[in-house]
């Protein structure tokens, strides 16, 4: 049994919560505008609330994004404070992944999970026969290449960026899925369990994490 600190920073959202194993303790959300003067005293107030203290946290997992680039540097750099003046290992997670792993259901062939990356760009992911693609690039270049990648494949699309091109998404694909409700964003729950499951194997425990932040030039890569 493991005590595990989780947070992550959504589109409008900061989460931390605290987790035995993968099982929720206590969980608190507020508004990213206050996060960068309220995360640290709403981590420790969490602990104390449920008469912890940071001696009893075996991993400190994060959303490293892709995701708002400020909140990602908010997220991390409290993230990394933290184990670099207490030694808790830090286990970091991909936005897109976690999102796809959440929703998986095998009877759609291919899943696209799409994040809003601002000026009309969007983050992208989805799972190959090799792995995890992922990437940004404008709006109009990604659908352009998924209509090429998929043609003639039925597509299930996931994400807060399928919100926002919700419209266009239906005119160009012809055999579309938009579930309703739409999972917009990975949970915190859904962090917890990969960090759980990441803890158990010994894998990815890291010192310092850095953010997924694909803006800095347009590519697709595997994970």
């Amino acid at each position: 049994m493991a005590i595990f600190l989780v947070l992550q920073a959504q589109s409008s959202l900061f989460e931390v919560g605290l987790f035995l194993n993968s099982q929720s303790i206590s969980t608190h959300r507020e508004d990213k505008k206050y996060s960068s003067r309220t995360l640290i005293p709403a981590i420790d107030s969490l602990l104390k609330q449920n008469n912890l203290s940071l001696n009893d946290v075996a991993a400190l997992g994060v959303n490293q994004g892709p995701g708002p680039f400020t909140s990602l540097r908010i997220a991390l750099t409290t993230a990394n404070g933290l184990s670099f003046a207490t030694g808790i290992p830090l286990i970091g997670h991909n936005s897109l992944e976690a999102l796809l792993m959440e929703s998986s259901n095998e009877q759609w062939p291919a899943t696209i999970a799409l994040l809003n990356a601002f000026n009309n760009d969007l983050y992208y992911g989805f799972f190959t026969s090799t792995g995890l693609e992922i990437g940004c690039n404008k709006s109009e270049i990604v659908f352009t290449m998924l209509k090429e990648r998929f043609e003639n494949v039925p597509l299930r699309f996931l994400g807060n960026g399928t919100t926002l091109y919700k419209n266009k998404i239906l005119a160009i694909f012809k055999n579309v899925y938009i579930p309703d409700p739409l999972l917009e964003e990975c949970s915190l729950q859904q962090l917890a369990c990969m960090t759980y499951a990441s803890y158990e194997a010994k894998k990815g425990l890291e010192k310092i994490l850095l953010p997924h932040y694909l803006k800095d030039i347009a590519y697709a890569t595997h994970l």
